[in-house]
């Protein structure tokens, strides 16, 4: 495909220095009928329409997984919860099975609940991350921010489906 499309592009390139840009209707008119450009942007565009509902298909599967993930979970820690009623029940601290050891021991004191409205400082965490739209404002607003070069842009393709 990418030797037809540069094919392609070719052609068009000379069609455009043959015809210049005067006329957007004969040199749209042209490039249909003397090239494939039309055709192979359609493939492209199918082939990206194929590729957006892939990665849906695959989010959605992701979802579910996760989903049946957390029900996995869910029945282990009822499993667990029945183990230790049994070990309860048997007075036993550890038990030897053939599918594995099961022992009991104390945990120690954890924490049940944190107030974050009246907790110092030194007790949080603090991620450090870039914050680009700061960044953005600050260049738009003419100031120089080190440590910060900026590229020279590029070409937005905006697709519409509906």
């Amino acid at each position: 495909m990418s030797g037809n499309l540069h094919l392609e592009l070719g052609k068009v390139a000379d069609l455009r220095a043959l015809l210049g840009t005067d006329d957007p209707d004969l040199l749209h008119d042209c490039i249909e009928g003397q090239t494939d450009l039309f055709e192979i942007m359609d493939w492209l565009l199918g082939k990206l329409a194929d590729e957006e509902c892939l990665e849906d298909a695959i989010a959605a599967r992701v979802k579910a997984l996760g989903e049946r993930k957390a029900a996995c979970v869910n029945r282990q820690d009822r499993l667990r919860s029945a183990l230790l009623m049994c070990m309860d029940a048997s007075g036993q601290k550890s038990l030897r099975r053939p599918e594995a050891t099961v022992s009991v021991s104390q945990k120690g004191p954890g924490i049940a609940h944190v107030d974050e409205s009246v907790l110092p400082d030194a007790y949080w965490k603090t991620e450090r991350k870039v914050s680009r739209s700061a960044i953005t404002e600050a260049l738009k607003a003419g100031t120089e921010v080190p440590g910060v070069t900026l590229g020279n842009g590029g070409v937005a393709l905006t697709i519409r489906r509906k």
